[in-house]
């Protein structure tokens, strides 16, 4: 994980309410996409959907994002990150990728492609 990430109990229960289920990596990539004023392409490459995360994150960086629209980018990043991983999603893991996300907007502690990199498996 990426910086320091805090872990606590409350954050992370509130992030598991309010960002689980994640969305269907489809969903998400549409979401992406039309924030980004992207062209519309449901079937992307591993490396194009690695791509748009961290587009839609450098965009998101710095703005004021509401609980909802931040919870929304985090589901959705978190969505196209567990979709790039080869093995199968545990909860911790998920959990994990929830808290370095909320991390990299709130905290500021890292930068886009160091997150990317940190939560590959």
């Amino acid at each position: 994980m990426p910086g320091d990430v805090p872990r606590g109990e409350f954050l992370l229960s509130r992030l598991q309410q309010q960002c689980l289920p994640l969305p269907d990596v489809d969903s998400s990539i549409s979401t992406m996409q039309r924030a980004l004023g992207y062209s519309t392409r449901k079937m992307l490459s591993n490396q194009d959907l690695r791509n748009l995360a961290l587009d839609y994150l450098l965009v998101l960086r710095g703005v004021e994002l509401g609980r909802a629209s931040q919870n929304s980018a985090i589901s959705n990043v978190a969505s196209a990150v567990v979709a790039l991983w080869s093995g199968p999603a545990i909860e911790q893991s998920i959990d994990d990728v929830l808290l370095a996300i909320h991390a990299y907007f709130w905290l500021e502690n890292t930068n886009a492609v160091a997150l990317l990199e940190s939560l590959e498996r």
